[in-house]
């Protein structure tokens, strides 16, 4: 049984542009509120304000660096196919790879 894998670079390229745009988006954010405890008279509430601001910092931080690394596995994803993508067509066009490597019988 033969598996197919079929990648549009364009779509993977499109998605990797929107993952690092909110990715920037979100890495320029300052925090969730601001300045969330101007008129709280209430230490309760200050103190759970906080409480969630610094774990919501943490778990910002860490998404970011998880949009990043995802970015970053499209981009090279959609590098490679296509210079896959281009080896392939450039060996049935008969040309030889840049790099000297055979093109039929055990290339690379």
């Amino acid at each position: 049984m033969s598996v197919r894998i079929a990648i549009a670079p364009e779509a993977v390229d499109g998605l990797a542009g929107r993952i690092g745009q909110v990715h920037a988006d979100l890495a320029s954010a300052k925090d969730l509120f601001g300045d969330p405890y101007g008129g709280i008279r209430s230490r309760p509430v200050e103190d759970a304000l906080e409480h969630f601001n610094g774990a919501w910092s943490q778990k910002r931080s860490k998404l970011i660096q998880q949009l990043g690394d995802a970015r970053n596995v499209l981009v090279n994803t959609e590098q490679e196919f296509t210079g896959a993508d281009t080896q392939l067509a450039g060996g049935l066009n008969g040309e030889t790879p840049a790099d000297g490597s055979a093109t039929r019988g055990g290339g690379k």
